[in-house]
């Protein structure tokens, strides 16, 4: 007869989810300069009322975002 395994689907399921978890978590944790130069983060500015208008609706006309032309703005001019 065979022997059947003593370990639960579900315990080898487990295991197998808590490795997956450590490997996310590992990348997370990374603090190379490479993953933290290419993240985005929040920045607010203060502008008039009419140019926060201007800049959306530029936006909307080119079907981008006011941060996208915010981004190739600084890519143009700050060289």
């Amino acid at each position: 007869m065979a022997v059947k395994n003593k370990e639960s689907i579900f315990s080898v399921d487990a295991v197998k989810r808590q490795k997956e978890q450590e490997q996310m978590e590992k990348k997370l944790s990374k603090t190379n300069t490479e993953e933290v130069s290419g993240r985005k983060v929040p920045m607010n500015i203060t502008l008039p009322v009419e140019y926060k208008e201007k800049l959306q609706a530029y936006a909307k006309e080119k079907h981008l975002s006011a941060s996208i032309l915010i981004q190739m703005w600084i890519d143009e001019h700050c060289v």
